[in-house]
């Protein structure tokens, strides 16, 4: 246990999970009006600086988001490879699943590409953060900035819903055809009479499984940016919303993200 603790801190997802947690929690704190004003003062201080240590964990990720754009367009523009053995497969490097189609391709591209232009805008305002004195052009860069972060967010609610509509709804892992599987498996059997050879046997629940798990982790995706959406558009005015609804959105985003990272860290 100690030694899955240490590795969740040593993970940058599972410190800045952490510092977001913290944040919208003093977030709450600051707004539910059982403080003198004085303490209040105090929690919002303490919301911005877990906000200011947060700038540093995604300072250069803007690298990663247009790298990963650029990677999920180049995969879909590539011709398929040619089918190889099992055991090419094993000595060839993994590759990333490329899109499904056109639009599927889209969504990811555009995700990806306005997530890095939000982190890439909002790294030139660091030092205006750290110095408390915002200049103008600062203030308009940081509003730019997070319009672009709500429409990453809103094209990101999108493709979590695609993914689990149109990409991963007829693979094994779902319902349907986990069913189907097991009413053809239940026919074949009867047929045959036969028993499945023990490579059958171990392959397809590990399919199953993984279908599964990928439709859990999308699910709890539509949920962190369902939450996350509604930071940047209350942030710009274009939800109306008070700010403890927006701490407790915050809240349950980092809970939900803080555990995939804890699971990563167990695995």
């Amino acid at each position: 246990m100690f030694q899955s603790i240490a590795k969740f801190s040593n993970d940058n997802v599972g410190v800045e999970k952490t510092l977001k947690l913290l944040q919208s929690t003093s977030q709450i704190a600051a707004n539910i009006g059982y403080w003198s004003p004085d303490e209040a003062a105090q929690w919002t201080i303490a919301k911005n600086q877990f906000a200011f240590a947060r700038r540093f964990f995604r300072l250069v990720k803007w690298i990663d988001c247009w790298n990963n754009a650029y990677t999920q367009f180049e995969a879909y523009s590539a011709p398929s490879p040619p089918q190889r053995s099992t055991k090419d497969e094993k000595e060839q490097p993994k590759r990333i699943p490329p899109p499904q189609s056109s639009l599927h391709c889209l969504l990811l591209v555009s995700k990806w590409s306005l997530l890095g232009a939000y982190l890439f805008l909002e790294m030139f305002t660091i030092i205006d953060a750290v110095t408390g004195a915002w200049r103008p052009w600062a203030v308009s860069t940081q509003i730019e900035s997070l319009k672009l972060w709500f429409y990453a967010l809103s094209v990101s609610v999108f493709l979590d819903l695609y993914e689990i509509f149109f990409v991963y709804s007829e693979q094994p892992g779902s319902t349907t055809s986990l069913f189907k599987h097991l009413t053809d498996e239940k026919k074949s059997a009867s047929k045959s009479n036969g028993e499945k050879t023990s490579e059958e046997v171990a392959s397809k629940p590990d399919s199953t499984s993984l279908q599964a798990a990928k439709l859990r982790s999308l699910y709890r995706q539509l949920v962190i940016d369902s939450c996350d959406v509604i930071i940047p558009g209350a942030a710009v005015g274009w939800l109306s919303l008070d700010p403890v609804t927006v701490g407790i959105a915050g809240t349950i985003s980092a809970l939900v993200g803080g555990s995939d990272a804890w699971a990563r860290v167990n695995a």
